[in-house]
């Protein structure tokens, strides 16, 4: 790090993503500086942010303004730069600065931001072109409390809908909506794809209802309202997973997510109640849920709310991922979250993604 052309800091990045070119630490660096004008940052790197050291040890001593250097590889549409920046820095109640180097035209390596809390300042996600720019933003010294509205279960319910019984998504598709996704990986991961659980519905205006679905010992439970929608084919799903994300050989990463997300089938058949080959022991849809550009254009959730049961909660470092049309980061106040397991939703734009994950944190 330099400051007033002086080198004031130095790190080692410790966990490293398919780097054998780089000798890995037996033990991360705990870098602090202090700038002219009276702030302390600390300070890692990239995929050190999925981990449980320094960031741990670093949120302990009372650390708020972070610089987070990055050459991210992007799997869109939850593993996205700029998604797991403001996620972080949600979490975590912190300043962030992140720069990212974004060395390829292609979407693999782009997205830099600057992050007070839940307050997203600026961003710049370059994956249509290769191009450099600086942003610039004002950050707080100090950070304001914590803000959620989210209460318990309990006491949110309103009287309007406490003896309602919500409405299930889409009774007469069941018969032929799978219950299983296969979600693709990046072309040479270890694990060829993601054996998630899974409810895909088509989104109909004015349609509200709840879901919950599970998968490897987790529960995700999600109550929604769809405003509008002006695309036939439009397709979402909601999702659960726990397991390793199967792309790095090296340093593999487990996550528990639910999630609801576009998915652009692989073959629409599945999907289709008139065809032919669409049958009551249809059980599985290929779902390419990264594909670009991104989102369903046209279909808006005005509210959804998803609740994530995990496993090991203490151990987890949970993060909110909130995306729309082309990878866009929704505003602070159309999101709650309470830091833990509810996340709360409140728009009129094009969904793309939205979840909770948790990182299994270890080092």
């Amino acid at each position: 790090m330099i400051h007033l052309a002086k080198i004031i800091g130095k790190y080692t990045k410790y966990s490293l993503f398919q780097e054998p070119f780089f000798d890995s630490k037996k033990r991360p660096d705990y870098i602090t500086f202090n700038t002219s004008f009276g702030v302390t940052f600390a300070t890692f790197i990239c995929y050190d942010i999925y981990f449980k050291q320094p960031q741990t040890d670093l949120l302990k001593e009372k650390i708020q303004h972070f610089v987070y250097p990055t050459d991210w590889v992007n799997i869109p549409p939850v593993l996205t730069s700029i998604a797991v920046q403001r996620g972080w820095a949600y979490t975590n109640h912190v300043n962030l600065i992140a720069p990212s180097l974004g060395r390829t035209v292609k979407i693999s390596s782009s997205g830099s931001g600057i992050y007070s809390a839940s307050n997203v300042l600026t961003y710049f996600f370059n994956y249509k072109k290769n191009q450099t720019k600086t942003i610039i933003a004002d950050l707080p010294k100090e950070l304001p409390k914590r803000k959620s509205t989210i209460k318990t279960k309990k006491s949110s319910e309103s009287s309007s809908t406490k003896n309602k019984e919500p409405q299930e998504v889409y009774p007469s598709f069941k018969s032929f909506l799978p219950e299983k996704c296969i979600i693709p990986n990046p072309p040479g991961s270890k694990v060829p794809y993601l054996d998630a659980t899974c409810k895909a519905f088509q989104p109909k205006a004015g349609t509200k209802g709840s879901v919950s679905i599970k998968n490897n010992g987790i529960t995700c439970n999600y109550q929604f309202s769809v405003l509008s929608n002006t695309v036939r084919n439009a397709i979402f799903i909601f999702l659960a997973y726990k397991g390793p994300t199967g792309f790095v050989e090296s340093l593999d990463l487990f996550i528990q997510g639910c999630f609801l997300m576009t998915c652009f089938p692989i073959d629409l058949s599945t999907l289709d109640p008139e065809s032919s080959s669409s049958s009551n022991q249809q059980k599985e849809v290929l779902c390419n849920i990264g594909a670009y550009p991104g989102g369903a254009r046209g279909v808006v959730f005005d509210q959804i709310k998803i609740s994530a049961e995990f496993l090991n909660q203490s151990s987890l470092l949970p993060l909110p991922i909130a995306t729309y049309r082309d990878d866009q980061l929704f505003d602070d106040s159309e999101l709650d979250f309470n830091y833990l397991d509810t996340l709360k939703l409140t728009t009129k734009k094009e969904l793309l993604t939205l979840g909770i994950y948790a990182t299994e944190l270890y080092n």
